[in-house]
């Protein structure tokens, strides 16, 4: 038998022979398959079948009593019972209709239900598809030997605005499906962002000190809004970032283009970030010409790196030709506002009489200033200065001293004094003279 037979309660065929046994006569009888009668289904009250004559018969008698009088309707005609099935016996032949009824006992006279109404078959709902028209493709249209039309101006797409979606519950019933709908959720509207008030000078502060301590995500943040709107000095610091890799992947022609948006706007650092790249070949081909240009324009907006870089070009006479006037010129303009590679500059220029005239203390006082201002190159020529007593009184404890802050900003002209004057002291001076240089520049007497 199938799950289906067994879902609809149906047992074996008439045709399904027993099972031999050899089990005693008096035994039991098998019990047929229970199976559950299907749940009625609740009729309404226009659907009610009429009561039968028994209960018709009840209802009389029970009114005659009522009433005092004896029944006058005549009693229900006695219907026969059916007598209870036995076992048949072996070799009785069985009733294909009812396999417990032998075939010599007298059949049984059925107890038919009353008819019941027909249940109304189980519509099944199809839900319709449901088809989207779609405008006509062009390609489908027959080709015209026409003028192509003007090119319709372009509209911006309007925003899409999510539809509120409504859900529908039915509720799962027996006997009746009732459905309700529940009201449409609308969602409230996000609130606007409150627009930063604060000036582009506030902002690229606070981005410098996020840049300062580290967080140069967070500086990136702030300064690529102000980049992108035209402020020069915000794009330099992106081109820069790129340059070095800080809170970015290192992109040099990223950089180069962030660089030109910046020179071209007029930032100074940007003019002379992006003469740095050409000059040293960074992202673009070496050119020292083009490198020279931007140098001298940052220098002419004043911006103290670049005058230096230019002094030092003109000094050298390496990518352009020397010119020491100019050198010194840029050099005092650049010592101006603390650089202390040129305050060095100064010192070699009064040295070595570079169109001036020699003057050692004039070298040697500007070597001091650059030495405290950390250059290291100005620490070891007063080093020397001091070994040699060139412009100053000789001290071999203060030369050494010089001579290590010197090596230990890895300066070249240190490695040429260093062991001639390290030769010349006792240990205890050799000490006196490590006990200064840990002294900080700040901090000197």
């Amino acid at each position: 038998m199938s799950w289906l037979d067994r879902l609809k309660g149906k047992g074996g065929g008439p045709d399904e022979p027993e099972a031999p046994t050899d089990a005693p006569q008096d035994r039991a009888p098998p019990r047929p398959p229970h199976v559950h009668p299907p749940m009625p289904r609740l009729q309404r009250a226009s659907e009610r079948r009429p009561a039968s004559e028994a209960e018709v018969d009840l209802d009389a008698l029970l009114g005659d009593i009522a009433s005092g009088l004896a029944p006058t309707r005549p009693a229900a005609e006695e219907r026969p019972v059916a007598p209870a099935p036995r076992r048949p016996r072996l070799g009785e032949r069985m009733r294909e209709d009812n396999p417990f009824a032998p075939v010599s006992e007298p059949e049984p006279v059925a107890h038919e239900p009353p008819a019941r109404e027909a249940e109304a078959p189980a519509v099944e709902l199809n839900f319709e598809e449901i088809v989207f028209a779609r405008p006509p493709s062009t390609s489908d249209a027959p080709a015209v030997d026409a003028p192509a039309p003007e090119p319709a101006p372009h509209v911006a797409a309007p925003e899409v605005v999510a539809p509120d979606f409504v859900e529908t519950y039915v509720a799962e019933a027996s006997y009746a499906a009732v459905s309700y709908t529940e009201p449409a959720f609308t969602e409230e509207a996000p609130e606007e962002p409150v627009a930063d008030t604060r000036s582009p000078e506030e902002l690229m502060a606070e981005a410098l000190t996020a840049a300062t301590a580290g967080q140069y995500e967070t500086a990136l943040n702030i300064w690529e809004p102000l980049a992108r709107a035209g402020n020069a000095r915000a794009q330099n610091n992106i081109g820069a970032c790129f340059v070095d890799g800080l809170g970015v992947d290192q992109d040099l022609d990223l950089a180069r283009r962030w660089l030109e948006l910046a020179a071209e706007g007029g930032d100074p650092v940007g003019r002379r970030n992006l003469a740095t790249l050409y000059f040293k070949g960074q992202g673009v081909a070496q050119d020292y010409a083009r490198a020279a240009e931007l140098y001298r324009a940052a220098a002419e907006d004043g911006d103290a790196p670049a005058q230096d870089m230019l002094s030092w070009m003109l000094l050298e006479g390496e990518v352009m030709p020397p010119d020491t006037t100019e050198a010194r010129r840029w050099a005092l303009a650049a010592a101006e506002q603390g650089v202390g590679s040129s305050m060095t500059r100064l010192g070699m220029i009064a040295h070595n009489a570079l169109g001036t005239d020699r003057d050692p203390v004039e070298a040697a006082r500007w070597w001091r200033k650059g030495a405290e201002a950390g250059d290291a190159d100005g620490q070891a020529m007063l080093g020397a200065a001091y070994h040699l007593g060139a412009g100053v009184p000789h001290d071999k404890i203060a030369a050494f001293a010089w001579l290590l802050r010197a090596r230990a900003g890895h300066s070249a002209l240190a490695d040429r004094f260093f062991d001639a004057v390290s030769a010349t002291l006792s240990p205890e001076e050799a000490a006196a003279a490590q006990r200064r240089a840990a002294i900080p520049l700040g901090e000197l007497p």
